[in-house]
């Protein structure tokens, strides 16, 4: 749990790339079933009962995001404002335009306060189911179509 909410954190042994494990993932099980953060370590902790110790897991980076992968910044007006708005909602710090709400610790009480957030901002409704899938660049292609929409 953190300053947002609650989020799924996965720790795994024996895995040398989360990414792929990710993606294997995300072929057997729905999106919301799938840790927003994978956490690989070399063993797991144990108590001296050889029970796994919960309190001694490392915290998971605050930002949700693996330190060595790269973010794409957000490049378009849309992108800049959908990623300030997911930053201050999820409570992280950097959000890149291939990075998925879900992947970030998003659930569907955080989208309401997105969606609405949004809308505040750019004056266009959108359904927060919409966050569930999308990820920013594509939520911004739709918020951008929309928008383009309302002026004709």
């Amino acid at each position: 749990e953190d300053a947002p909410g609650r989020r799924l954190v996965g720790y795994v042994v024996g895995v040398g790339d989360a990414t792929a494990l990710r993606g294997v993932l995300g072929a057997r099980l729905p999106a919301y079933m799938i840790p927003a953060q994978l956490v690989v370590l070399a063993a797991l902790p144990r108590t001296p009962n050889g029970k796994i110790d919960r309190q001694a897991l490392p915290a998971p980076h605050v930002d949700g995001a693996d330190p060595s992968e790269s973010v794409v910044a957000a490049l378009t007006p849309m992108e800049s404002i959908i990623a300030a708005v997911w930053e201050d909602v999820l409570g992280v710090e950097r959000v890149g335009v291939y990075d998925s709400f879900v992947d970030l610790g998003g659930h569907s009480l955080l989208a309401v306060r997105v969606t609405a957030k949004l809308e505040e901002r750019t004056g266009i409704v959108l359904d927060p189911g919409q966050m569930m899938v999308q990820t920013l660049g594509q939520l911004a292609s739709i918020l951008d179509e929309r928008a383009a929409q309302s002026k004709s």
